[in-house]
Order: structure tokens, then C-alpha cells, then sequence
């Protein structure tokens, strides 16, 4: 026996296991981030999907095959990438996705600069929350001066507060395709990529005709100071968040000419938030944070590195959600669900009290005998509803399969797709009349025989 061989196969052993685990080396290319320090920065989705077209493959295997190795997250149980890269929070900031997604780009590339593609570092000064579009847009003229090759998404689009272009002045528009589709595709058979349409592939969205509409000067305002912002963000500048409640107060100050609590009802948000924001509470928003700066003159970027002097002011006002009516009589409650039954046909008791505008609970609470009646009403119809459903998926399915039996095919789940476009999945409409079909086709002479 050699004991030298051992001895030395050992030690290895233990030199292998003392020594800590290399971290992965990035594999894929170098790419750059377009616009980055600068407000015309893309989002990271948009570098996710030029990267998936820089490497021939789709967003959904360079995130489950590549990135997932960068990774503790699990990524798979994000479901299809095709619908999760619609999420314009990812690009905003959404906590548990951004921070994730981050640090797997910048490890897979090795580009720091990836992971200022959102405005990560803006967590803790203000609230991000709800701080995304819910809609996908895009400036027409943007999209039509530029090459191909030149094609991304800024993520000062995916911005609520932002309703326009800084550079051309022109209402941003949602991004939808104008084409004629017989039938949409399936998502993991649509084009990823910033400016494509995913629907029929037009480039720069040429499929959709859109007129240009001029923006006023408090949306050029906001988009200056939002693109100001991203800029800063994207360039590696980090913000001092203790120092927030005693900036908001200064402005507060000079929006009320020494009484600051008067600023809430000039900006038009509660006085009540305004203390919270104020005292540390809760972080502010950014739509007030605009509201303020617009009222006292100054940068949002200013306000957020030190005090400054007063500049250019705007009449951005900060707009609330209208609060609903207080209803007190109980026969007015009962004119005004006549006059919705009469405009709405068979409501549910949400609808009606979404129609008058009070809480669900208000007519539940005061009028039981009429939300027990509306709640029948809305039963029966969508009961009705459900059957007729139900005919008309039998009566689709049966036609199918007198099709493909003219054809000489068999009834799978296949050829049902193929012939009609009927996807029969578990639980659907369309699941026993399948069945159905199936079990006749099973029982034919001539299927039997084949069988044998």
C-alpha cells in the first residue's frame, strides 16, 4: 500500500474543505448600460432583455439557467419572465425583486454600473411604494429619432409622477399595439425587447398611430426634476436619509411663509401626513415631495443633498384620491341604489356601492334587505351566465371534433388546439365536454379496431 499517495489524497481532501468557495466568475458579456449618470438611464429590465438578445436566448432561460446561479433567490418560482418583466416596479423598486435581480446581473457581468439601474438608493429617504406607472409608456418621437441598435427603455417612463418627455415635450403615450390581431400570441412566443412591440414585433411601435399631444409646463416640470433625479441615482450619488424630516420642514416653512402646517392645505395633502413627515413618522412621498418643491422653488435633488436657494417654481399640485360621500339618510341611500339598479343590469352590492360611492359595507350595515336582494339578483345572472358558458364551450368543442373526424385525426388535446385555438386545461369550461368527446370517439367501432 502507498502510503505517500494516501497521505497526500488526504491532505487535499482537508485543503479543499478549509478553504473557502470561489464565487462564480462572470460569464456573460460585458454589456453596458445605456444613458447611465445621465436622466435618459435605462431600467433594469431593459438591460435584462438586451441581454438576453445580446446572448440569442430568451429572458426567461437567462434568468432560470443563467442567473439563478448567481443567486440564492429562486427564480423559477417567479413564473414566466414574460409577464413578471411588465412589473415596472422591478425597475422603480421593489425590495425582495430589485435587490435580487441586481446583484445577480452585476456578478453574471461584472458591470458595476448594472446595479444603479433602479433607485435603489433612494430606499429609506422616501417612499417607493406605489412610485410606478401601472401602464407601460413610451414617448413616440423618442422611439422614432432613434437606431435600433440605440433601442432601450429609460426608467424615467416607469414613473408615475412623470406624464411626459423632458426633451421633446410630448405627452408620453402606453405602449399597446395598434395592429389587427386575429388572436394574440402566446407570451413565450412574443419579442422581449425594449421599443418591439410583443404583440405583432413592429419596431418603435410603428404598428400604433398616436398624435402627439403638448405637455404643460408643470409635466415638463416634473419630468425635468424626475430626469435630474435618475441621473443622480444612476450616477453613484448617495443621499443623507436622517436629514429628510428637517428638509421637509424647511420647505414646509416657505410654502407657508413661516406657519408650516399651512403647506398641507397650499399643496393639497392632509395636515395630519404632513406631521408624520415632518416628525419622522413615515417617509414622504414622491408626488408630495414634488408638490413641495414646486410650491417653494427648489430642486428635488437639492432638497435631498443639503438646503439651497430658491429657483424656478411650478403649480404642480399634488391631487389626492377623492374621498368617498358620507351617506346619513337612509332614504337617500335607497334613491340612489333605484338609480343604479336602473343603470347597471343585476350589480353585485360592490358595484352599487362603487356606483353611488360609499362602502360596501354601508348598504350591508343599514340596508340588509336590499343587499340580500341584490346579492340573489347577481347569483341568478351569473348563474345564467355560467350555463350559457357552458353550452357554448360544448357546442365549440363538438364542432371541433366533427372537424378533425372529417380530417381522419383523433380528438386530443393537440388537435384541438391546433384546429381551434381551445386550450383545454384542468377545471376550464372546456374540460367535460372533452371528456365527453373523448369517451364517444373511444366507443366507435372503428377506433376500437384500431385500438386492436
Amino acid at each position: 500500500m502507498n502510503t505517500d499517495t494516501t497521505q497526500s489524497a488526504v491532505s487535499e481532501d482537508l485543503r479543499s474543505s478549509l478553504t473557502p468557495a470561489r464565487e462564480p466568475v462572470p460569464v456573460f458579456y460585458g454589456l453596458l448600460p445605456m444613458g447611465i449618470g445621465t436622466g435618459d438611464c435605462e431600467g433594469l429590465v431593459s438591460y435584462l432583455c438586451r441581454l438576453a438578445l445580446a446572448h440569442c436566448v430568451s429572458v426567461d432561460d437567462l434568468v432560470n439557467q443563467g442567473l439563478a446561479r448567481y443567486s440564492t433567490n429562486d427564480f423559477k418560482i417567479w413564473r414566466h419572465f414574460s409577464t413578471w418583466m411588465k412589473d415596472r416596479a422591478v425597475d422603480v423598486f421593489a425590495k425582495q425583486r430589485t435587490l435580487a435581480l441586481r446583484d445577480a446581473l452585476v456578478a453574471a457581468t461584472g458591470i458595476q454600473a448594472a446595479g444603479r439601474l433602479s433607485l435603489a438608493s433612494l430606499d429609506g429617504v422616501i417612499d417607493l411604494a406605489g412610485m410606478s406607472s401601472p401602464r407601460l409608456r413610451h414617448c413616440p418621437l423618442c422611439y422614432q429619432a432613434a437606431e435600433f441598435a440605440q433601442l432601450h427603455r429609460p426608467l424615467l417612463w416607469d414613473l408615475k409622477a412623470v406624464s411626459c418627455c423632458p426633451v421633446h415635450a410630448v405627452r408620453l403615450v402606453n405602449s399597446e399595439c395598434g395592429g389587427e390581431t386575429l388572436q394574440r400570441r402566446p407570451r413565450w412566443h412574443r419579442v422581449h425587447m425594449p421599443g418591439v412591440c410583443t404583440e405583432c414585433g413592429a419596431i418603435a411601435y410603428a404598428c400604433r398611430a398616436v398624435s402627439h399631444v403638448g405637455a404643460s409646463l408643470a409635466e415638463q416640470w416634473v419630468a425635468r426634476q424626475s430626469a435630474t433625479l435618475i441621473a443622480a441615482a444612476s450616477g453613484g450619488e448617495k443621499f443623507d436619509a436622517p436629514l429628510a424630516p428637517e428638509r421637509i420642514r424647511e420647505l414646509a416653512t416657505i410654502v407657508g411663509d413661516g406657519f408650516p402646517f399651512r403647506a398641507a392645505a397650499i399643496c393639497g395633502f392632509n395636515k395630519a401626513r404632513l406631521y408624520d413627515w415632518i416628525h419622522g413618522v413615515r417617509l414622504i412621498k414622491y408626488a408630495p415631495l414634488l408638490a413641495l418643491c414646486a410650491a417653494s422653488g427648489v430642486d428635488v435633488v437639492d432638497v435631498l443633498r443639503r438646503p439651497s436657494q430658491c429657483s424656478e417654481r411650478a403649480n404642480f399640485r399634488y391631487e389626492p384620491h377623492a374621498r368617498r360621500t358620507r351617506i346619513t339618510s337612509l332614504d337617500d341611500l335607497r334613491e340612489k341604489i333605484k338609480s343604479a339598479l336602473a343603470v347597471l343590469q343585476d350589480p353585485s352590492v360592490a358595484a352599487v356601492a362603487a356606483y353611488i360611492g360609499c362602502d360596501r359595507s354601508t348598504i350591508s350595515k343599514r340596508l340588509p334587505e336590499e343587499a340580500a336582494m341584490l346579492t340573489a339578483r347577481w347569483r341568478s345572472a351569473r348563474s345564467a351566465k355560467t350555463a350559457a358558458r357552458r353550452v357554448e364551450a360544448q357546442a365549440s368543442i363538438e364542432s371541433t371534433a366533427q372537424s378533425l373526424k372529417k380530417a381522419g385525426k383523433s380528438v386530443t388535446l393537440r388537435n384541438v388546439w391546433l384546429e381551434s385555438g381551445i386550450c383545454v386545461s384542468r377545471g376550464s369550461r372546456f374540460e367535460e365536454p372533452f371528456r365527453r368527446v373523448q369517451a364517444a370517439q373511444s366507443d366507435e367501432p372503428g377506433h376500437r379496431d384500431a385500438l386492436v
